[in-house]
């Protein structure tokens, strides 16, 4: 990640007009990213299982009541560990419950 962050900074063509800092995006809003892993994974788990849970989020923002969350991350690894978690999370669920039918 660090080299990437290093090439994103200072390759010839970097994109200086972009809010990001290189891979790091100082405003990257939570749950947008949490809802598009989630949509990701439940297309996966559509296509495979023919049904897929569904998502219900309640956020809470402590530092900045009724606005959302946001942090400084890489959003594209925020995804990737939400897409993973879901998508392992997903597959658990509708298994076990065509077990019980």
């Amino acid at each position: 990640m660090l080299l990437n962050q290093h090439t994103m900074l200072f390759e010839p063509d970097a994109d200086l007009d972009t809010t990001r800092v290189g891979i790091l995006d100082p405003n990257c809003k939570v749950s947008s990213i949490v809802e598009h892993a989630f949509n990701q994974a439940a297309f996966l788990c559509e296509e495979y299982y023919l049904m897929a849970p569904e998502l219900d989020m309640t956020t809470h923002n402590v530092v900045d009541p009724g606005k959302p969350i946001e942090l400084v991350y890489p959003p594209n690894h925020l995804h990737h560990i939400l897409f993973e978690l879901f998508k392992n999370s997903m597959r658990a669920v509708v298994e076990s419950r065509k077990k019980g039918l």
